[in-house]
């Protein structure tokens, strides 16, 4: 198992996240460049980390680093802001054993706790653009079998924003690509530090952008796609020759 990380700023919430997480055959930190000493964190609290710097990419592109270079059988990423619980991952891995090729956590299923408008729009849109029939498609905690990450069209190069929610850009591809999705609950817990970035408006506002780019560049991509031209009809076998019998003999 690969537990992919991306980071930017956010020396203290990886060294508690970081600190927390189950044995795996690798932690992966991709590191955006940051100024405050992310990646000496990361090595403190996690001696075993493998730390990728890449200086100026954007979250997307920190984040397929990451995916790229995972050599597990299964790969998790979670948020570092400490709102996911990292005990709940032998449940994703197990989801995954029992027969899903994505785990996605939930704050919704499983349980009667009623959905805000935003969430319930959210995975109206989702279901509606990409065919993922989720409770919750802004979660960022989820896991994967290794093979599915050929769904996966992020960009590797991009610069850019750590602001867009390239979580829900993941999950649409894979719905997309037709990976069996389930969900699993899981909690929701309070920030370590600064502000939830899964509550609010502007968090709607981005995770509904997020879907509509990625529909925005399937259809382009469709679009793009070279078409294969129809094989030549077979040439009409020629008709016999009046007047002609087996035997070769001629008709009267």
């Amino acid at each position: 198992m690969s537990i992919v990380v991306p980071a930017l700023d956010a020396a203290t919430n990886v060294y508690f996240v970081l600190r927390q997480l189950p044995d795996a055959d690798e932690v992966i930190l991709v590191d955006g460049g940051s100024s405050d000493g992310t990646p000496d964190a990361a090595r403190q609290a996690r001696p075993d980390a493998t730390v990728l710097v890449r200086p100026g990419v954007s979250r997307a592109a920190a984040l397929a680093a990451g995916i790229e270079s995972a050599t597990g059988d299964v790969i998790i990423t979670l948020p570092l802001d400490g709102s996911a619980d990292p005990e709940e991952i032998p449940a994703f891995v197990a989801a995954l054993v029992d027969g899903a090729d994505v785990v996605k956590g939930s704050r919704y299923a499983g349980s009667t706790r009623g959905r805000s408008a935003g969430d319930r729009a959210l995975a109206w849109l989702g279901k509606r653009l990409h065919h993922a029939d989720l409770t919750d498609p802004g979660c960022g905690f989820y896991g994967f079998w290794a093979d599915q990450r050929d769904l996966l069209a992020l960009a590797s190069e991009e610069q850019g924003s750590w602001a867009e929610h390239v979580d829900v850009t993941v999950v649409c591809q894979l719905a997309r690509g037709g990976a069996r999705i389930v969900e699993v609950p899981s909690r929701r817990m309070a920030p370590l530090f600064g502000s939830d970035d899964m509550r609010g408006t502007s968090s709607f506002v981005l995770s509904a952008r997020a879907m509509l780019d990625e529909r925005r560049r399937a259809r382009s991509v469709s679009a793009s796609a070279p078409t294969t031209p129809a094989p030549p009809a077979a040439p009409a076998a020629p008709a016999a020759p009046t007047g002609v019998v087996d035997m070769g003999r001629t008709s009267a």
